[in-house]
């Protein structure tokens, strides 16, 4: 199963595609609800691994983590999702930008989910990364 979202963000394209791969960005909007980024490492190269963990206000801890399995600067970046919200399994994310006006629209598509509780979940957490995003830029 999969979902797609769409957000324009004030800010251009490559702008937009540096955020994804810089820790110290990615630690003020990649958190959805109450979490906060408690931890981050990146090896934002082909083949390189990352880490995301999110901190809840009552202190759990959800590790997210995946690799990187295309960085095309500034069209799109894909990689794997590995989520305590599906298990053991992986998805996969993919993030195009796109030039619209001064503005960059971003379309996440977020694909191999195992059922739609996961893409309801995962639907609701990346709109309110994005939405994090936009006021961000």
């Amino acid at each position: 199963m999969k979902l797609t979202i769409s957000k324009v963000l004030p800010a251009s394209r490559e702008e937009v595609f540096d955020m994804w791969l810089d820790p110290e960005s990615l630690r003020h909007w990649l958190c959805p609800g109450n979490t906060h980024v408690a931890y981050i490492e990146l090896n934002p190269i082909v083949g390189g691994s990352f880490q995301i963990d999110m901190r809840t206000e009552d202190d759990q801890v959800y590790v997210h983590s995946g690799k990187y399995l295309e960085i095309q600067r500034p069209e799109k970046l894909v990689f794997t999702w590995n989520s305590p919200a599906v298990g053991e399994r992986a998805s996969r994310v993919t993030v195009e930008f796109h030039e619209e006006a001064e503005h960059c629209r971003l379309v996440l598509r977020h694909e191999l989910l195992p059922d739609e509780r996961a893409v309801e979940n995962h639907r609701a957490g990346w709109t309110d990364i994005l939405d994090r995003l936009r006021n961000y830029t």
